[in-house]
């Protein structure tokens, strides 16, 4: 099995276990099978809104207008392939792989658009991308009630941070249904 890697930093020669996210208690390399699914990581953002069909195929589906093109169009990112893991766990996520042990790089593959790169694996079949155009009005309240639950549990009203910023910036109303709620 290949496993793959998405970062926004070039020339990485063997990736080290790392701490991802508050209240982890073991550092670990996060690697994929699937080079899609690495391609989102190539930059850093603070919503990856993908999941999987029914047959476990990769879909990115757009939780505002253009979102795709919007985080992803010139952005430039490195897709490693790695070389096997050692005492690797599958993650939770489809294909999706953990350890605690470096891993090292056999191939960099250099991604100048990663917009584009997305695009292309649409054209081959191995990326279903859902427009937010085509969501049912259904879905877009999905979105609405998660984004509200996001803003309100990581407090991002009283936050003035990036993450605060890109919500406002790209979820206005639903920023402004937030700011309405905590009047009332």
């Amino acid at each position: 099995m290949e496993f793959y890697h998405g970062s926004p930093i070039n020339n990485i020669n063997s990736l080290i276990p790392h701490l991802a996210y508050l209240g982890q208690t073991e550092a670990l390399v996060y690697t994929t099978s699937s080079k899609v699914m690495a391609t989102f990581y190539c930059l850093k953002n603070f919503e990856y809104t993908y999941g999987f069909n029914k047959d476990k195929q990769l879909v990115y589906t757009e939780y505002y207008e253009d979102s795709l093109q919007i985080i992803y169009q010139g952005k430039k990112g490195y897709l490693y392939e790695c070389d096997n893991l050692v005492d690797y766990k599958e993650g939770k996520i489809p294909y999706t792989y953990t350890t605690n042990k470096n891993v090292n790089v056999k191939k960099i593959e250099e991604v100048d658009d990663l917009y584009l790169k997305l695009l292309e694996y649409e054209q081959q079949g191995v990326l279903v991308i859902e427009r937010y155009n085509t969501l049912s009005d259904n879905f877009k309240k999905i979105i609405e009630r998660q984004i509200l639950e996001e803003i309100k549990s990581k407090q991002l009203l009283i936050t003035n941070n990036d993450h605060a910023n890109y919500i406002k910036e790209h979820y206005p109303d639903i920023w402004q249904k937030a700011e309405n709620d905590l009047l009332k």
